[in-house]
């Protein structure tokens, strides 16, 4: 719209809009203190368009997801957000994976912290709050799984991501150490072929089967 018509842009009503959703969003989770409890959206890129008639104005965002959030509990979320502002945007789903959370009481998780302190560090935990492949393999495949990485994981993702030579050769040790001890438990190579026997190509297929496919709201 012209500034003379008084009436705000397609860019003012996205700004609005995504300024309100995330008022919304942190008075809702204003009680959960652990990033992976929270709901955290981002702006990936804005653009906008104008024919002289005619403006739009195009967010692409990304909203993770805690557990027990889903869908169409965000959904309600924007359904508010365009009540209260008055906006109401064409909503495009492109994709949608849900949080996973996976055991810390199996043989995968021993098997990495004996591997971990064989190669002398001190094992730790972290909740992991980006998407991973185990966020689609983990409900598929229905076994242990971990994220193990070395290096500093307050870089991930930065300008400053990197890691010292030191620590990436140690990780590899500590994979080498991780392996050998699951090949030489024979508890655990009878756990991974019923696991490997339960979890075939079905699950996989059921999984891509259950996407529901991008939508409109």
């Amino acid at each position: 719209s012209h500034t003379a018509s008084g009436k705000f842009s397609a860019c003012d009503q996205a700004v609005q809009f995504w300024a309100h959703f995330l008022d919304v969003v942190n008075r809702t989770f204003q009680k959960n203190e652990k990033v992976f409890d929270q709901l955290s959206p981002s702006i990936r890129r804005f653009e906008s368009t104008s024919n002289g008639f005619e403006d739009q104005a195009v967010l692409r965002i990304n909203i993770r997801l805690p557990q027990q959030i889903d869908l169409s509990y965000l959904k309600n979320l924007l359904d508010q957000t365009s009540t209260q502002t008055g906006f109401i945007p064409e909503i495009t789903d492109v994709d949608y994976l849900p949080a996973y959370l996976s055991g810390k009481n199996n043989f995968l998780v021993r098997s990495f912290l004996f591997g971990i302190r064989q190669m002398g560090g001190t094992p730790g935990f972290k909740l992991k709050s980006g998407t991973a492949d185990m966020n689609l393999v983990g409900p598929a495949w229905n076994c242990p799984i971990v994220a193990y990485g070395p290096g500093d994981s307050n870089l991930d993702h930065t300008a400053n991501e990197h890691i010292q030579i030191v620590e990436f050769l140690k990780g590899i040790d500590v994979l080498k150490a991780t392996l050998q001890k699951i090949q030489d438990s024979p508890i655990d190579r009878e756990v991974m072929t019923q696991i490997a026997k339960d979890s075939d190509l079905d699950n996989s297929k059921k999984l891509a089967k259950d996407k529901k496919p991008d939508k409109v709201w």
